[in-house]
């Protein structure tokens, strides 16, 4: 019986040393779990029939066997699936071996199988996974064929004892074989990873023995870098230096010199170039009983890093020689104040090309007027740790003395403590003038507007005076002193606005707009202000527009009509018989617009060549006979040029002495997309009466403080059948319109009690006067007026002293255009 238990033990664990492994492996692999477990459940079947054959007699009716051990098996590494195909394998075994085929037996070990097959699956813990399960099969099969009469109790007890015996012995052994290949597989993944990581490494490593014929051989070389190399590992391992056919002679006897280093004992660095890449290579000898057994090698790329090492090297150059040739002081102080380095600036200013420059403070070195101010702030920058910057004076050697911008910047080390103080003086003397001069500039610009506002006013008055006399009956003496009298005001209005224009340019104040504007309403509103002097001079006015130039464009309506009014009115100047023509072609179509061109032509004195070459300049007339004659400062030339090259474009004039001028200019536009139809115009003159009939019976409030310009207002506007209401405040204006309607509000900006920026925002909020259109009036002519006038919610701007034409146009404008908002 001995012998048969070694036989069955012998079995098993022949089966389990070699089937183990088999399925460890299977089990690892990436095979459906279907077939893994039809595998497991097969191979414990052959071997539960196997061990059928071999089933002990321990006496005369009662037969041992161990199969029970394969549905444990079976169980552990497949789970219940397995142990049933296990079961099958054995009863059809049984079946054929014995002919025939207990049911209730067959029954209890169906459900034994099942069982544990279910323990194995859901216990995690090695040891009770097989303590439960063995404990569960044999008690349950054996003591259940007790139950049922199948067995006898003192038969049970040794089969149980015997079947665990045989199971704790295989759980031991088994647990031996899953212990040995998880050590393996282990193993195996170090060494995976180890070659995975010495293959991914940025620069390569190798192993080098040496050969009895005294030749250094690798044994062992991966890397990221040999890739980039072109070179193989398989190439190289295995083979000597002098046998890799990629390495020159002298790169071999470099190689054996560094090898035969590390051979000796001897840690070895070197740097070797090798396809255009630095490589820095570490050689570390491995010791083995007190001896060299073979040297480790690892190869790192440095080209990046001495491609850096020259940018630095460069770049510190640079810093040296800017450092030198800067403009600036540029010096270097320790913590306690000594000077340690110097720039050339410093030392040619000052002189010091023979005598010392460091190791001394820095009022040793130079002229300081504010020593302690110096002082402090150096120490400041010392204990805070932080920049300082600020404002000193020095003295040159010559006497004079110069404004300094004064920087101090602490180094800090890498523990962040400082370690020198960098200083540098930026001169800013001519800054400091400039700055004087713009501010002189500021208050000039500033008494410009007050005069002009201050002067603005009475002319307004005198102005529009003349005019209601003017269409009064006068006698012909009263008539020409009253002609005279509108001119010389004129004269001097044309004489301001020139001079505020000219002092915008100097400032370099003046923006150009980029707005849609209609040519022909420029057009209009010129030829509406000049009309009635070339009818008083009897000259003929022609206006035409060729048919190609586009009626919508896009640029600054107010300064094209500067302009054209200036050369106008220089035709008108200088024109005593004839006629005076306006012309408008296209000079060119482009990308973004098109460029004009504007030519005024008259019949007047003509121009010289010299007195031609003289024009466009400040102050300079072709003629000072001229200013006495016919007035003027010279400047409105001046002007237009230089708003004619903010438009992009240029001036000029064609000229002969007694047969005219002809002034022409080019300007650059944009095109609005509104498509109009395009004709050639001649624009005619129409009566006043017929242009301005919306103006009939419109109710306007006018909102002025001084009563001369309330009075010339007025009776301006009654001209036209304009229904006038006056307030001579802002307070008045909000009452008046809280109680009435008004078709238009004349509002002056300057008024005591309430301005008309105050009282334009009132009328704004109140919801039936919120569209009704506001005109702003001021005498005030200088830069940004419009904008804030725009801001505060009013629709226009008109500047006093105004022609009656111009406002007449803008009422009009602005009335039209309301009521067609209210219609939509």
């Amino acid at each position: 019986m001995l012998r048969d238990l070694i036989l069955n033990f012998a079995i098993i664990s022949i089966f389990v040393f070699l089937a183990a492994p088999l399925f460890f492996r299977m089990k690892n692999e990436a095979k459906p779990n279907w077939l893994y477990r039809l595998y497991v459940g097969a191979a414990h079947g052959g071997l539960g029939v196997v061990l059928l054959f071999f089933s002990i007699k321990t006496s005369e009716s009662t037969v041992l066997n161990f199969r029970g051990i394969a549905f444990l098996l079976s169980s552990f590494f497949g789970g219940p699936v397995s142990s049933i195909i296990t079961y099958l394998f054995v009863i059809i075994g049984r079946l054929v071996t014995e002919g025939n085929l207990n049911i209730i037996q067959a029954g209890i070990g169906f459900a034994a199988a099942f069982g544990t097959g279910i323990l194995f699956s859901q216990i995690k813990s090695y040891g009770l996974k097989w303590t439960a399960g063995t404990l569960f099969l044999l008690n349950f099969y054996y003591f259940s064929l007790w139950y049922v009469a199948q067995a006898s109790l003192d038969k049970v007890w040794p089969y149980i004892l015997y079947q665990s015996c045989g199971a704790l012995m295989v759980a031991l052994f088994l647990r031996y074989l899953l212990h040995t290949h998880q050590f393996q597989q282990t193993a195996k993944q170090l060494e995976r990873e180890m070659i995975h990581m010495l293959c991914l490494q940025p620069g390569f490593t190798f192993k080098f023995h040496k050969r009895e014929d005294g030749k250094f051989v690798y044994g062992l070389i991966e890397g990221e870098l040999l890739k980039r190399l072109g070179a193989k590992a398989s190439l190289l391992t295995g083979r000597a230096v002098e046998e890799i056919e990629a390495f020159s002679d002298e790169f071999v006897a470099m190689l054996n010199k560094h090898y035969g280093r590390a051979w000796k004992g001897e840690r070895v660095v070197f740097e070797a170039e090798l396809d255009s890449y630095s490589i820095l290579v570490t050689l570390n000898p491995v010791f083995i009983n007190k001896e060299v057994s073979y040297v480790i090698g690892n190869a790192i790329d440095i080209s990046e890093n001495k491609a850096a090492d020259k940018i630095i090297q460069a770049s510190e150059e640079r810093y040296r020689r800017l450092v030198e040739n800067s403009q600036d002081y540029i010096l270097g102080f320790d913590i306690h104040g000594n000077v340690t380095s110097v720039n050339q600036k410093l030392i040619h200013a000052y002189q010091l090309h023979s005598k010392p420059t460091t190791g001394m403070p820095l009022t040793d070195l130079i002229s300081i007027n504010e020593v302690g101010e110096w002082q402090r702030y150096f120490q400041q920058a010392v204990h805070r740790q932080a920049s300082q910057q600020f404002e000193m004076t020095l003295k040159l050697p010559g006497g004079s003395e110069h404004i300094y911008t004064v920087s101090l910047s602490p180094i800090m080390d890498g523990n962040q403590e400082i370690i020198s103080i960098t200083c540098t003086f930026h001169d800013i003397t001519d800054l400091k003038k400039r700055k004087e001069a713009d501010e002189s500039n500021w208050a000039k610009s500033r008494f410009l507007a007050q005069m002009s506002h201050e002067i603005r006013t009475p002319i307004n008055a005198v102005i529009g005076l003349n005019y209601l006399l003017q269409q009064t009956d006068l006698s012909e003496h009263q008539k020409e002193y009253v002609d005279k009298s509108m001119r010389s005001a004129q004269g001097l209005l044309t004489i301001i606005n020139d001079i505020l224009d000219f002092s915008k340019i100097e400032a370099q104040k003046i923006v150009m707009e980029q707005i849609e504007f209609d040519l022909f309403e420029v057009l209009h509103t010129l030829t509406d202000m000049i009309s009635l002097q070339a009818y008083d001079k009897g000259l003929v006015l022609h206006t035409a527009v060729h048919r190609n130039v586009p009626q919508k464009l896009i640029g600054d309506p107010f300064r094209l009509n500067q302009v054209l009014l200036n050369l106008t009115n220089n035709a008108l100047k200088f024109t005593d018989a004839g006629q005076i023509s306006i012309l408008i072609d296209r000079v060119s179509h482009h990308e973004d617009g098109v460029t004009l061109r504007f030519t005024v032509r008259d019949t007047g004195i003509g121009l010289t060549w010299e007195q031609q070459k003289q024009l466009f300049q400040e102050f300079i007339q072709a003629d000072m006979s001229t200013t006495r004659k016919y007035g003027g400062t010279g400047l409105g030339l001046v002007i237009s040029k230089n708003l004619v090259e903010l438009m992009g474009g240029a001036i000029g004039v064609e000229s002969e002495l007694g047969q005219g001028s002809c002034f022409y200019f080019t300007a650059r536009f944009g095109i609005s997309p509104q498509i109009i139809s395009k004709v050639a115009i001649d624009l005619p003159f129409n009566d006043q009466a017929d242009r301005y009939a919306l103006l009939r019976h419109a109710d306007v409030l006018l909102v002025e403080d001084n009563e001369i310009n309330q009075l010339v207002a007025k009776e301006i506007l009654k001209e036209m059948g304009v229904r006038v209401d006056v307030a001579v405040n802002g307070e008045e204006a909000v009452k008046c319109v809280e109680g009435k309607r008004y078709n238009a509000i004349l509002m002056d900006l300057q008024m005591p009690v309430m301005d008309g920026y105050e009282a334009a925002g009132i009328i704004r909020k109140l919801e039936y006067a919120k569209d009704t259109p506001i005109i702003a009036m001021t005498a005030d002519a200088m830069t940004g007026v419009k904008e804030q006038v725009l801001k505060a919610g009013m629709d226009e701007y008109i500047t006093k002293p105004f022609e009656p034409a111009q406002l007449y146009s803008m009422l009009q404008r602005v009335i039209q255009a309301s009521r067609r908002m209210r219609s939509n």
